[in-house]
């Protein structure tokens, strides 16, 4: 979604380096995206839809941004028998495809491919046979926002027997380098915010207070665990997998509770949470009052992009966490459903169940 600024630059040098005929197709899908995609694939992109190298797809529905639900989607609308994930900023580098065909042929084991972590902008990269992402119901659509959900994906594929094989040649993982905003800019939690206020408690552990556009508010507590940790002294302790699913390693949140905002006049107003209600007054400087606890108004775009991508990590943690205590099934309702419409063809609907 509104990734076109890289795609101009990564889709046709991705193709041109590792189209195989007969045995790769790339899949774009266009999630509702309105930064002019849809106009540039068709004036650019049209010779390779037209010999089948691409196949271009578009979904009207979305109205803010889900990395789990859009990848579902995508990988079933694959055709192969191996799907790989591929981030719009990602550069494949020459001959990846090739790379990983042949070692899918070479392993007699279920596997699954990833880079070794080292590349923090492509660790979201993953090659798994189409059969085994069907069977494990693809990435949990329960983490809407940023971060985590590839890591959640591969612990799933490890749980359920499949051999994690890391790929360390740095020419496969060139990533474009952008801002945190833009990480984030199309998803619920950022559309949604008008302001964001933050209590500092100590180096690593604040409250956090976001006012929404649609007068309700969200509050809670952040720590950052791998604060006071020594790395140089941990490093063997845990294997890499181990230390991604710890809490140790990571932040997390202590409580995350959303409310409707009542002003009771232009300087104090009562939140009403499910299960409280706080009282909220206004302070000098923009700032805001909760009991003796001041909140101070976050400022500038970097920061507030920062924090909302340090929120939503730490968010989808949590849920993970409450869903692997409660046993749910994962995707129980189902995964990348929705409509879409293939090659500019809006006359035919295709409705993925």
């Amino acid at each position: 979604m509104n990734r076109l600024s890289h795609l101009k630059k990564t889709l046709k040098r991705n193709i041109l380096d590792n189209y195989l005929p007969s045995e790769v197709e790339f899949v774009l899908l266009d999630y509702n995206s309105s930064d002019g995609l849809s106009e540039w694939v068709e004036s650019n992109m049209s010779d390779f839809i037209g010999k089948g190298i691409l196949s271009y797809y578009h979904t009207l529905e979305p109205k803010a941004f889900n990395r789990g639900h859009s990848r579902n989607m995508v990988m079933r609308l694959a055709n192969g028998d191996i799907v790989c994930n591929l981030d719009a900023d990602n550069y494949l580098g020459k001959g990846f495809a090739l790379h990983i065909l042949t070692h899918f042929k070479t392993q007699e084991n279920e596997c699954f491919y990833t880079s070794d972590y080292s590349f923090s902008d492509a660790i979201g990269r993953v090659c798994v046979r189409k059969s085994m992402f069907m069977n494990v119901k693809g990435y949990n659509e329960l983490l809407s926002g940023y971060g985590f959900e590839d890591l959640e994906f591969y612990n799933t594929l490890r749980k359920n027997g499949l051999r994690q094989i890391y790929i360390s040649n740095k020419s496969y993982f060139r990533a474009i380098r952008h801002s945190h905003r833009k990480r984030i800019e199309s998803e619920s939690l950022y559309i949604n915010h008008d302001s964001v206020y933050i209590s500092y408690v100590n180096p690593s552990f604040s409250h956090y207070l976001i006012l929404n556009k649609d007068n309700t508010a969200i509050i809670g507590g952040i720590i950052n665990n791998s604060y006071n940790i020594d790395y140089t002294t941990i490093e063997e302790e845990l294997d890499i997998n181990d230390r991604c699913m710890s809490s140790r390693f990571r932040c997390i949140l202590t409580d995350h509770s959303s409310g409707v905002v009542l002003w009771e006049n232009p300087n104090a107003a009562k939140v009403i949470l499910s299960d409280s209600a706080i009282n909220l007054q206004r302070h000098k400087n923009n700032n805001l009052r909760i009991g003796n606890e001041i909140y101070y108004s976050l400022k500038g775009k970097v920061n507030t992009a920062y924090f909302f991508k340090v929120l939503s990590e730490a968010l989808n943690y949590m849920t993970v966490q409450k869903h692997l205590a409660s046993e749910e099934i994962r995707n129980k309702d189902g995964f990348g459903k929705g409509i879409v419409y293939k090659n500019f063809n809006y006359k035919e609907e295709l409705n993925i169940e």
